[in-house]
């Protein structure tokens, strides 16, 4: 299964990338999708990078842990191998890249690509799909909303208050 989006983010691509790559542990900041995040300084890291990976609390799925097998500094691109994932999913790798567009422009784009176990995987693929499109569809549009602004998208604050008062009752 592979899903991929783009989107035009109206900042620099070294302000994108600051955020993406170099404060790859602190996705939980600013991604509803992502209820808490941490920098996984075990892992071996890539030149350039200032951490191995992350280990991310995904509601739906549990814990994630996360680690780069690919990371390009210069070319402003990197791949992660996701682990922890339901027992379907033989194996999930999601790649990022920003592409200058100019001063204050860029274009952030991912290609994640998930392999399945073949009876099961098939009929988990359609609400699987849809869950996962729906999760990076927002986690696109929360980073540019984030790096454009300096705040955290409204989508995150709603999934902060509501994992706040789960906690509360």
């Amino acid at each position: 299964m592979k899903l991929s989006r783009e989107i035009i983010v109206n900042a620099s691509a070294d302000a994108v990338w600051k955020v993406l790559a170099h404060e790859f542990g602190s996705v939980g900041e600013w991604a509803s999708g992502v209820a808490h995040s941490v920098a996984n300084h075990a892992l071996a890291i890539p030149e350039g990078a200032t951490v191995g990976g992350r280990v991310c609390q995904v509601p739906g799925f549990g814990e994630l842990n996360e680690s780069f097998t690919a990371y390009d500094e210069q070319g402003k691109t990197y791949t992660f191998e996701a682990k922890g994932l339901p027992f379907i999913v033989r194996a999930a790798h999601n790649t990022w890249r920003v592409q200058p567009l100019g001063n204050d422009k860029c274009r952030v784009s991912f290609a994640a690509e998930m392999q399945l176990m073949p009876v099961v995987g098939l009929l988990a693929a359609v609400p699987m799909r849809v869950q996962l499109g729906t999760l990076l569809k927002n986690a696109v549009e929360e980073l540019k909303y984030y790096v454009e602004t300096g705040s955290i998208h409204p989508r995150k604050l709603q999934a902060i208050a509501k994992s706040t008062q789960k906690a509360a009752a």
